[in-house]
């Protein structure tokens, strides 16, 4: 079943305000990067460009997917070969801090490290962040229909949609789990609900000791690379009661790679700033919500947002 919906989040917004700075961040990292030179006269598979440039595979294609996507290259989808479309007329100039150090990144295989106090434990950004997130996840309870039981929220972040789903019902019962450092900040936005909420430092890859109805991971398979995220599924999935829910939200991105902007931006973005990080097909995400032995799997898709859910059989 396919769905089409409205639903909005933050990187969008982020996205469209700098879409300029990103896409000449992107031109800057493959000027420096050589790619234009290289296949100006000799289109190349991703993987011969990456042995070639000696760089990481992982981080060139979601690089290269975005010079198609801006016009900049062509890609054969009979043999998967990158060829030069138009030649930028210009270098952009950047700080050499974040987007400016893409091709440093792309070249040593080496995502980039957050300097000094993390932002996201700063005040005003958890309260922003919650307070942005929070429609999003009234949404997605009203559009999944799900009414009462407990929730095991993965990678919660500071509880938006654990919040949502807590205001649906007063018996609704939700654990969030996430780093400590980010769970913190988490008691104190959700602490009216009391009892009813449960923190549990742990990672994501966890077996916990009680199942729950339900299973959220929400904005979180886009840090991992695609055989990680199958695992997760699977792992997740051994944490719901027999005839529960797992959902899946997150942002997608075409089987071939070629949209929306939103995910192929932010793709480059785990690229730069995490080891594996991408975003995923709803195909992949259906193919590890199988794998992990869920049925009767339905996908709804809402402008970049993309929503899996599958049942505990």
């Amino acid at each position: 079943m396919e769905l089409k919906e409205n639903i909005h989040d933050v990187f969008e917004d982020v996205f469209h305000d700098n879409q300029r700075f990103f896409r000449e961040a992107t031109i800057k990292a493959a000027l420096e990067l050589g790619l234009f030179s290289v296949l100006q006269n000799h289109p190349m598979t991703c993987e011969e460009l990456a042995k070639h440039l000696d760089v990481s595979r992982h981080r060139l294609h979601a690089l290269l997917r975005v010079l198609v996507f801006e016009g900049f290259m062509n890609i054969n989808h009979a043999n998967q070969t990158f060829a030069v479309k138009e030649t930028p007329d210009y270098i952009p100039s950047l700080p050499d801090q974040g987007w400016g150090l893409l091709d440093e990144v792309v070249r040593n295989d080496k995502p980039l490290e957050l300097n000094g106090d993390d932002p996201l434990l700063n005040s005003r950004c958890q309260n922003y962040l919650f307070d942005t997130g929070y429609p999003s996840a009234q949404w997605l309870w009203q559009l999944t229909g799900t009414e009462g039981g407990s929730l095991l929220d993965i990678g919660s972040g500071f509880g938006a949609y654990s919040a949502a789903f807590l205001e649906r019902n007063s018996d609704n019962f939700a654990t969030l789990v996430d780093r400590k450092e980010v769970l913190d900040p988490a008691r104190d936005l959700l602490n009216r609900y009391g009892g009813r909420v449960r923190f549990c430092a742990a990672d994501a890859f966890d077996l916990f000791t009680e199942k729950s109805d339900i299973v959220l991971l929400s904005n979180i398979l886009h840090l991992y690379g695609q055989e990680e995220c199958r695992g997760l599924a699977a792992s997740a999935a051994r944490n719901i009661k027999q005839g529960g829910l797992m959902i899946i939200k997150d942002l997608w991105i075409d089987d071939d790679f070629s949209r929306p902007d939103v995910s192929l931006y932010f793709s480059l973005n785990m690229a730069l700033y995490t080891e594996s990080g991408e975003v995923h097909s709803a195909s992949n995400i259906i193919k590890g919500l199988t794998e992990a032995g869920l049925a009767d799997i339905r996908k709804i898709i809402s402008g970049n947002s993309v929503v899996v859910m599958g049942t505990k059989t």
